[in-house]
């Protein structure tokens, strides 16, 4: 059942409401509540959206997709409220919040900027194709493995500043059935996208059973920048070579993550690879000066064969006998081999900062750098590294 099916349209303050309990085609682009087909920009804005398999699907350029609201009722595979086919569009103060399904999937297009919406998504019970583990995301970008630089690749996207509410939960009168929520399902390939700026809320109904929820789900990925982003959670929120797939050159940074209040128990902050996948490794992934709140930096991998590298930073503030701010003084800093790695003099306000490794993993060995040395002067002083530190 589709409401509107034309090449290009300008659609402002409208309501659908689609009555498609099912369809058989579930890999096609069609059938959505709304139907833009066109390579010419679209513009949707200020329309409400209710029902149907998936809401609204676009494929012009430069599209515009803002002030809707989403709430779609999916029951069918692929089939998300927004299916993103337009690239360089935009799509900005929205809100997704579908009754059952996930919000917008982005596969293979490139250089769209998704800004200022807000997600609410919720675990949802199995599909008839599906009945084993299922998905439903606030976002996803696939692009199915394509090499680097495809033009069938789904690259150069930038999401943030972005709300989303993440509920898991276990769907008891389905025992054998693991149901998984995200706020990001990273399955491409081709190059980066980037993600920034985001208030990420994961919140697991039933800790303890096997219902997934995660801020970050990364699988048969490679790339991807995921930095800056603010995660509260009760469970992991990361998941790295998840169970659908390898993840490598994938980069973390800067992001805040806090223990929710309603956490039951202590939880490692990253979950990488998957016990029943031997091939679902993580490869050369890095973790960069992210900072945690409640709960440790630890990484639950399943076994010596992933590789991946923990930087931290290190803040030093050098002042003069009379307490003032040294401008110009070296500072230097060796690792704990004695290797110098910095030799550089402070700032106007006394400060030099640099991003260090803690320690490398790869399948053969994991290699400590730190603890380091900061040396000024005569001075010297010991630094172990296991978080960002100021000296």
């Amino acid at each position: 059942t589709t409401a509107v099916d034309v090449p290009q349209a300008s659609i402002t303050n409208c309501r659908f409401e689609i009555e498609s309990p099912f369809i058989i085609n579930r890999h096609g682009s069609e059938f959505y509540g709304v139907d833009l087909r066109g390579n010419k920009p679209s513009e949707v804005s200020f329309s409400e959206f209710y029902g149907g398999q998936g809401c609204l699907v676009f494929k012009g350029q430069h599209s515009l997709i803002h002030h809707n609201l989403f709430v779609n009722r999916q029951t069918v595979t692929n089939h998300y409220s927004v299916m993103a086919m337009g690239d360089s569009s935009r799509i900005f103060e929205n809100r997704f919040e579908p009754e059952i399904g996930s919000g917008i999937e982005i596969f293979r297009h490139r250089h769209m900027d998704i800004f200022n919406n807000l997600f609410r998504i919720h675990a949802a019970p199995p599909s008839c194709e599906y009945h084993k583990h299922y998905s439903t995301n606030a976002i996803r970008v696939a692009d199915y493995g394509e090499k680097a630089g495809s033009p069938r690749g789904c690259y150069g996207n930038r999401i943030y500043n972005n709300t989303f509410y993440i509920t898991g939960k276990k769907y008891k009168e389905y025992p054998g059935y693991v149901p998984m929520a995200s706020a990001f399902f990273f399955s491409s390939s081709a190059g980066d996208n980037h993600v920034f700026g985001n208030e990420i809320l994961i919140h697991q109904e039933d800790p303890g059973t096997d219902a997934e929820a995660y801020a970050f789900y990364i699988g048969n990925a490679r790339g991807g920048k995921l930095f800056n982003n603010r995660i509260t959670s009760n469970v992991t929120p990361v998941w790295v070579a998840s169970g659908y797939g390898s993840a490598t050159g994938t980069v973390i940074a800067g992001n805040k993550f806090l223990k929710s209040p309603h956490a039951k128990k202590d939880f490692p902050a990253i979950q990488m690879g998957r016990v029943e996948c031997a091939d679902c490794l993580a490869k050369d992934i890095e973790f960069r000066s992210n900072e945690f709140d409640g709960l440790d930096f630890l990484v639950d991998a399943t076994g010596p064969d992933h590789s991946y590298a923990v930087f931290w930073t290190m803040t030093v503030s050098v002042t003069d006998k009379n307490g003032e701010e040294a401008g110009g003084a070296t500072v230097r800093i060796l690792d704990k081999n004695g290797e110098e790695v910095l030799s550089q003099r402070t700032g106007h306000n006394g400060v030099v900062s640099v991003e260090l490794p803690e320690y490398m993993v790869d399948p053969k060995e994991i290699t400590y750098l730190a603890p380091y040395t900061v040396i000024v002067k005569d001075q010297q002083k010991a630094a172990p590294l296991k978080a960002n530190r100021d000296i």
